[in-house]
This record gives structure tokens, sequence and C-alpha cells, in this order.
């Protein structure tokens, strides 16, 4: 496995690092497990750190991770979960589209998600203080 995920807890919101070598088929199973534990954490919050990912998705790959995130909504829908995940994802390019084409389209399906490339700016987002972030025992920032 070249990709590694690292899910940390906190009490306003999930932290999830993604680290290493991007594949396709090892960042759809990531998500997958993001997206489990978030629906579970009380506070529908989520920070999706990417900044140590390298590789560059082709375009159909970033398609597809776009049709993964809406079926996963689905799934939480009939599975009588929340699926409001409020999601900040921290990435650059080449990992994030320069155009930020797939969050578009997420925020065209009604999904609250948003890109950015500071880790602080997501946690802006999220209405998470960053200094609030630091004290939290094993935040890791």
């Amino acid at each position: 496995m070249t990709l590694n995920l690292d899910l940390r807890p906190t009490p306003t919101y999930l932290h999830a690092t993604l680290s290493g070598e991007y594949t396709y088929d090892e960042i759809k199973h990531a998500l997958t497990s993001i997206m489990s534990a978030a629906y579970e954490h009380p506070q529908l919050k989520l920070l999706i750190d990417c900044l140590a990912v390298t590789g560059n998705p082709t375009l159909r790959e970033r398609f597809d991770l776009v049709a993964l995130a809406l079926q996963q909504r689905i799934n939480a829908i009939l599975n009588g979960k929340l699926p409001r995940v409020m999601t900040a994802i921290v990435a650059v390019p080449p990992f994030a589209h320069p155009n930020r084409y797939a969050v578009r389209l997420l925020l065209e399906r009604n999904l609250k998600i948003t890109i950015c490339e500071r880790v602080d700016d997501a946690l802006t987002w999220l209405g998470v203080l960053p200094a609030e972030d630091r004290a939290n025992p094993g935040s890791g920032d």
C-alpha cells in the first residue's frame, strides 16, 4: 500500500490525513473509509489533508471520484444517516485540479465542500479555530 491514511477524531471535527503516492484504487478505499468514519462522528465536520499526497489523477479518475462521493451520499441517506458532512479538503496541484472541477460538480449537487491550500483556511471554513485545533492533544499540527 503506497497511500497512508491517519484518522484523528477531535471534539469538533474529524481530521483525516492522507500521505504517499496516489493510486486510484487506494484513494477510493481511503475515501470510503474516511466517509464511513465521518458519518459516525458527532460533529459532521471533516478535514481531509492531502498535502503529503503525490501524483496526478487523470481527468477520468477525478470524475469517477465525484461519482464515488455522490454514491456514498446516497448510501448514507438510504441507511438513515445524516448525509450533510461539511468537508474541507486541503490539497495543491497537481493532486488538486487547478480549476477545481470536482469540487464545483459536488457543490452543484448541494454538498457542503471546499478545497483550500492551507490547513488553517480549511479549519476556518469549518468553523474550527486553528488555535483550538492545536490545543487538542494528538492533533499533529
